[in-house]
């Protein structure tokens, strides 16, 4: 069975459907519920937490990359 899922915005009552060139079916069924407002709540709690996420510093990453060497020197013997 062929499906794909699309959000789309209603614009003037009405809500257009681009089906992709691979779909083959020539009748479907088309169910339309609407956005839950966690998920777009959940969205903007994740883009506002990218956005004010900290930054590293040049020398942190340095630190970073020579703790990363340190532990790549470890030779771990197979079971």
């Amino acid at each position: 069975m062929q499906a794909f899922k699309q959000l789309s915005k209603i614009k003037n009552g009405k809500i257009t459907i681009d089906v992709p060139p691979d779909f083959e079916a020539e009748e479907v069924e088309v169910i339309i519920l609407p956005v839950e407002e966690s998920l777009k709540s959940k969205r903007e709690r994740l883009k506002k937490l990218l956005l004010s996420a900290p930054t590293l510093s040049k020398e942190e990453l340095k630190e970073f990359e020579e703790v990363r060497k340190w532990l790549n020197q470890w030779k771990i013997p197979e079971f």
